[in-house]
C-alpha cells in the first residue's frame, strides 16, 4: 500500500510541472536488482522497483529517481523535480490533521463557544453516578489492582 500512496504522490507532482510519469510496477523481472526501467517503442517509460527487503526510504528514491530518468531531465530541472517530488511524498505520509469546528453561540451574532461566559461551578453528580466523587469511577480511583 505505501509503494501505491508513493506513486500517486510523486506521479502528480510530476503531471503538475508537465512531465510525463512512466508506469511503475514491482518487482522487476530480472533477479537480484533493486530497479530497472524498459523503455517502450510508443514512447512509455516502465520503470520496476523492488519493495522487498530493503529501506523504503530507497523504494521511494527509486520512484523519484524513475520520473528524472524517464523524462531525462537536467540537473536543475532534476533538482527542483526532486524538491516538489519529496514535498509530495512528505504529504502524502502525514497523517491528516484535526480540525476543530467551533459552533455559534445561541443568541450571540458572530461569536463562537470560546467567546461564551465560564458558567460557574456546577451541581455535583448524583450520589453512585459513576463520576460521582468516593465511587469506582471517580478520577482519583483506579481499577487496576497490583499484586
Amino acid at each position: 500500500m505505501r509503494f501505491a500512496e508513493t506513486v500517486r504522490a510523486v506521479v502528480t507532482a510530476a503531471r503538475r510541472r508537465g512531465l510525463r510519469p512512466p508506469v511503475f510496477r514491482s518487482p522487476p523481472r530480472l533477479d537480484g536488482v533493486d530497479r530497472t526501467i524498459r523503455r517502450q517503442p510508443d514512447g512509455a517509460v516502465v520503470i520496476a522497483v523492488r519493495t522487498v527487503g530493503r529501506p523504503f526510504a530507497a523504494v521511494q528514491a527509486d520512484v523519484v529517481e524513475g520520473v528524472v530518468v524517464a523524462n531525462e531531465l537536467g540537473t536543475s530541472d532534476a533538482d527542483v523535480f526532486r524538491r516538489a517530488a519529496w514535498s509530495a511524498i512528505a504529504a502524502a505520509e502525514r497523517p491528516a490533521e484535526l480540525v476543530v469546528v467551533a459552533a455559534p453561540v445561541p443568541g450571540v451574532p458572530d461569536a463562537s463557544p470560546w467567546d461564551s461566559p465560564d458558567p460557574g461551578p456546577t451541581a455535583p453528580p448524583p450520589e453512585g453516578s459513576p463520576s460521582a466523587p468516593g465511587t469506582s469511577g471517580s478520577m482519583g480511583e483506579s481499577s487496576v489492582r497490583v499484586a
